[in-house]
């Protein structure tokens, strides 16, 4: 069985980070020991905030 987790999260900081520093992403996961635990990301969307 595969179980499918949506999460949805909040980079906070003001206006000035946003336009003149770059964010970075680290999405860091575990792999089991077989080729049957490999990880998979779809659909990451960042969107401006209010």
């Amino acid at each position: 069985n595969y179980q499918w987790l949506f999460i949805l999260m909040s980079l906070c900081g003001n206006i000035e980070q946003t336009i003149v520093q770059a964010y970075h992403l680290v999405l860091k996961d575990i792999a089991g020991k077989n080729n049957l635990s490999d990880i998979n990301v779809d659909d990451l969307a960042v969107n401006q905030g209010s």
